[in-house]
């Protein structure tokens, strides 16, 4: 089963096995589940995940990482590359080009391949994860072009910076943008496209 969620859409999936999916705006996902493992492969985009107590492995893939659900509830991002995984309850256990990491309630890892290209480890507060299903988008001190490309996931709208000088400064911690939230069963399917258009600032 695929789901693919238009700009500013939200959707929360129970899936068949009792798990809760959250799946962000402008976010492709595609849930493979049998007797023997659960398997979740985020395309592009961010999720957050509710995982049921079951006895089959619970797995989820994106770009070149690979992350085992040790019972826990955790979110992962995709955008352009650009990975993070945090965990809000439980453990995981992470599988990347550099080894082996697991994280525990509270940390997060994240990788720009733009940067050192390292993945760097954090330590984060609760409303730090995910804050995206309260409607809320957090930033800490990332330049505006971050900023504005991030904001375009959520509004049918594209941010080009006119004065390239404007894309340096730090940006507001807390942006509130509050994307429509839709649920779905676990045997539906909903795939959307959405057009936008072109705006400058200067």
């Amino acid at each position: 089963q695929e789901w693919h969620t238009r700009v500013g859409e939200r959707q929360e999936i129970q899936l068949a096995d009792g798990t809760l999916l959250v799946v962000d705006a402008a976010t492709r996902v595609t849930v493979r589940q049998n007797w023997l493992r659960r398997h979740i492969h985020l395309h592009g985009g961010e999720i957050y995940l509710d995982v049921a107590s079951d006895w089959r492995s619970f797995h989820v893939a994106t770009a070149d990482i690979g992350i085992r659900d040790i019972g826990t509830r955790f979110s992962v991002r995709n955008i352009d590359r650009h990975l993070a995984v945090q965990v809000a309850e439980g453990a995981v256990e992470i599988r990347h080009a550099g080894g082996y990491t697991r994280l525990h309630a509270g940390e997060g890892i994240s990788h720009d391949p733009e940067q050192s290209g390292r993945w760097i480890h954090a330590s984060l507060r609760n409303d730090d994860i995910a804050p995206w299903r309260q409607g809320f988008l957090v930033f800490d001190a990332q330049p505006l072009h971050s900023v504005l490309n991030e904001l375009a996931r959520y509004h049918a709208v594209w941010f080009d910076l006119a004065d390239p000088a404007l894309a340096g400064p730090a940006a507001p911690r807390r942006l509130g943008p509050r994307p429509a939230t839709r649920s779905w069963p676990s045997n539906s399917r909903r795939c959307c496209e959405s057009s936008s258009r072109a705006e400058s600032f200067r």
